[in-house]
């Protein structure tokens, strides 16, 4: 009884890592698009150019360390 218990936490591992990776893969990619749409919408006009180059990159670089570490892990 006790290792049908364990395979099934361990089932339920996989399956819960595999949504995690999948959901942080999404949000990297998510953040990189914000990044670049921040810089090139107008709704940014009141902001200082370099201030708008600044966010947009630290979003598109955040976005590929998430990217990165979901992929690779």
């Amino acid at each position: 009884m006790n290792d049908q218990i364990e395979e099934i936490r361990e089932e339920r591992q996989d399956k819960v890592s595999k949504i995690f990776n999948y959901f942080s893969a999404i949000m990297g990619v998510f953040y990189m698009v914000m990044g670049v749409v921040f810089y090139f919408f107008p709704f940014t006009e009141s902001f200082d150019t370099w201030a708008k180059i600044s966010i947009s990159v630290v979003l598109v670089l955040y976005g590929g360390f998430r990217l990165k570490r979901a992929l690779w892990s």
